[in-house]
């Protein structure tokens, strides 16, 4: 966090990882709770905010604005979860219940790309100097931002850290 020089960390509070976000705030890192089964900020869109997350992720890379290169461990859990449109026109994702019972492995490293992209809700960026493992938030600055930051008037995208 602070050899990064973070502005915040995104942790997945559900289960034992509320404790690591208490920790966190113990030691003074900023960090957002990250609560997927948690209403969208868009609930007329989304089922929950792990979807609405997973979607900002989906516009990121539509616009180019990730490149997470030849990990194709990483490509594969992003491109294997499907998206489900329910009767109440809200979309949800694939339950990682549903992704084993097919025989799928847990989109673990997705998700967290995915939950990056909950701090563009908060008005706060979360970025680190250079690139990341992945490439993400490499952003070129000539491109317009997307729709969630320019309201929020939040630049640059978020970025991943591993």
């Amino acid at each position: 966090y602070r050899t990064h020089k973070l502005d915040a960390v995104v942790v997945d509070a559900t289960g034992i990882g509320a404790g690591v976000v208490d920790r966190a705030r113990e030691l003074d890192i900023k960090v957002l709770a990250f609560q997927g089964g948690m209403k969208a900020d868009d609930p007329l869109r989304y089922a929950n905010r792990v979807a609405e997350c997973w979607d900002r992720m989906a516009e990121a890379f539509n616009r180019d604005r990730i490149a997470i290169g030849e990990d194709r461990a990483l490509i594969a859990q992003i491109t294997t979860r499907q998206r489900i449109i329910q009767s109440d026109r809200t979309m949800r994702l694939e339950s990682k219940d549903d992704m084993r019972r097919a025989g799928q492995r847990s989109p673990d490293e997705a998700d967290a790309l995915a939950m990056t992209y909950a701090i563009l809700s908060t008005g706060v960026e979360m970025g680190v100097s250079g690139s990341s493992r992945w490439g993400v938030g490499q952003a070129r600055q000539t491109e317009q931002p997307i729709y969630e930051q320019e309201r929020l008037g939040v630049t640059g995208g978020s970025r991943w850290l591993t």
